[in-house]
This record gives C-alpha cells, sequence and structure tokens, in this order.
C-alpha cells in the first residue's frame, strides 16, 4: 500500500525498491486529500501501478475526477470514517477525519495481527477522534510541521501564518508533544512504539529542532527516549530507513 503520491513516481519506485518491491506489487493507494504535495504523482502511480485501487474520501474524489481526468474512476473508490473499517488483503484499514483546510481530509491507520501503524499529517488539532484511533499504535507517524517562534518571525505573510497556525492548518513541534504524551499515559499496549515526526516545514522546522523540541517536553513530563519511546524524524524528499513493527 502506498499513503498519497505527493513525490516524483521515481522517488516513489525507489522507495518501493528499499522493500524489495514495485510499482505492480501495490495493491492501494491511499489519497489523504487533493493538495498538490498528496497527489501530484498520482497520475504516474495509476498508470505504473495497474492493480491497484485508489482509496479517497468524496469530497477528494471528487476533485480527482475533474482535475485528472486520465485516472480511472472506476479505480478509485470512495470511504468515509464513519464506513469505519475495510480490508485491502489482509490489512484492516480505519480511516480518520482529519482538521485541515481540504476538501474531505482523512488520516489511516492499519493494523495486522497484534501490530498497528497510524499516519496523521496536515491537520490543525488532534481530534478525540484522531486520538482514540491512534493510541494504542506501535508506529505512529505524526505531523510535526513548525516550531512556533520559526513561523512567527519568518517570510511567511501574517495570514498564511495564522492559517499554519489554525484548527485548520498543521501541528507545531509542541502540539505533536502534547499528542504523545497523552499517548504514552493512556496506551494499554506494553510495547514501546516508535514515534516518526513527519511533514517538517522546510521554512519553519528543521529536523533537529522538531526531535530537540519534541523530546525535550517529553522529558519534561518524565517520558524518555530509548526508554518509554522511540522517536525518529522523517527527512523531506529522502529516502528513510526500513522500519518494522
Amino acid at each position: 500500500m502506498l499513503v498519497d503520491a505527493g513525490i516524483a513516481g521515481r522517488n516513489i519506485r525507489a522507495g518501493l525498491a528499499t522493500c524489495g518491491l514495485e510499482m505492480a506489487d501495490v495493491d492501494g493507494v491511499l489519497i489523504t486529500h487533493e493538495h498538490t504535495d498528496h497527489i501530484k504523482s498520482l497520475q504516474v502511480v495509476h498508470n505504473q501501478a495497474k492493480a491497484a485501487t485508489i482509496y479517497t474520501s468524496k469530497g477528494t474524489r471528487k476533485y480527482i475526477n475533474a482535475k485528472m481526468p486520465k485516472v480511472s474512476p472506476e479505480r478509485v473508490v470512495e470511504v468515509e470514517p464513519s464506513d469505519g473499517a475495510w480490508m485491502i488483503g489482509d490489512i484492516e484499514v480505519t480511516p480518520v477525519s482529519l482538521s485541515h483546510d481540504a476538501v474531505m481530509p482523512m488520516g489511516f491507520s492499519f493494523r495486522k495481527g497484534d501490530s498497528q501503524i497510524s499516519i496523521i499529517t496536515d491537520t490543525g488539532e488532534v481530534t478525540e477522534e484522531i486520538f482514540q484511533a491512534i493510541k494504542e499504535s506501535d508506529l505512529l507517524v505524526l505531523e510535526a510541521n513548525y516550531e512556533e517562534n520559526v513561523l512567527m518571525i519568518g517570510p511567511y505573510p501574517y495570514n498564511l501564518k495564522v492559517r499554519i497556525k489554525g484548527k485548520h492548518g498543521h501541528l507545531s513541534n509542541e502540539d505533536a508533544a502534547n499528542c504523545i504524551i497523552r499517548v504514552l499515559a493512556e496506551r494499554n499496549n506494553i510495547n514501546m512504539p516508535i514515534v516518526a515526526l513527519a511533514h517538517t516545514s522546510k521554512e519553519n522546522n528543521t529536523p533537529d529542532l522538531a526531535y530537540a523540541t519534541v523530546e525535550n517536553i517529553l522529558y519534561d513530563s518524565n517520558y524518555m527516549e530509548g526508554r518509554d519511546y522511540s522517536l525518529k524524524v522523517l527527512l523531506r524528499d529522502l529516502i528513510g530507513d526500513v522500519i518494522i513493527v
């Protein structure tokens, strides 16, 4: 499965290759929302992953049908959080509504046996629905888009800064840390979770800053990296290590 197709097709192929896979092996493509950095290579994936079904919300499907007419409508399936989970092969997929300035954005959680992976980016807040879906994740890919002080003194126009900080924008490093604290406090799973910070802004954050801010806030709440959780930062436009849960 692929979640989104917002990077160059050659990079998607290279990422699959690190897992010993190619486009023909993809069974499902899950699109979170219609912003360009999440769908710009969807046509390429559609053409090369010929057996793959594309899953997305009603609103995003309408956008794809209108803006990407070469994507076969019959291969795009609507899914809604209210419908609950469905299966792709032997993996259970649960969609969850996000709070972002897109038509009908969704995150996804995946479960196979006792293992769970959740991917939550592009949301201005962690709602109760989101939290309940992710709290038992063995791997939580979580947005840490910006450092607030860096955003506020940076070059973006004020209205864009307000949008990013708003409930329909993005999560800050501090927001991500507070979410992780609640996850660690309330989770019943005894396994140490892996948290991968993602969607870091090129202009308003750095990987080192995201890591340091989150780790420091968690440390102040008596959670230690390596003892209570494992923390990684996913780098922009680079293929990361394979994470196995």
